[in-house]
């Protein structure tokens, strides 16, 4: 994503990721921002924005609020996305774990 050339540089620095992709769901809600090949799927900026909005809410009610780091322990699947975006989105930094990581070893 680009950010559109009608804008400064310091009006640049103001936007998110969450506020790029709200923009674009208003202006282009049917256009496509994910296509998942493999299982013939897509997603378009309106229904990425709405996963996206959902998880950030569903983060925050399950924190309570608290800021905390989200972990990430999963496979490439496309779920992953909606997680990244809608984490950064509520403020929360992701961390992704390796899924070879046993959880024994998550405890240490």
């Amino acid at each position: 994503m680009t950010i559109r050339s009608d804008r400064t540089t310091s009006e640049a620095g103001r936007y998110t990721i969450g506020s790029l992709l709200a923009e674009r769901a208003e202006e282009i809600p049917e256009k496509n921002i994910l296509v998942f090949p493999d299982t013939n799927e897509n997603l378009t900026y309106h229904q990425f924005h709405e996963t996206m909005d959902q998880v950030s809410r569903s983060v925050i009610a399950l924190t309570g609020g608290k800021r905390v780091h989200c972990a990430i322990w999963a496979p490439n699947i496309r779920e992953w996305l909606s997680i990244q975006f809608g984490c950064a989105q509520a403020g929360y930094p992701v961390v992704s774990v390796n899924t070879n990581v046993k959880a024994q070893e998550l405890s240490m």
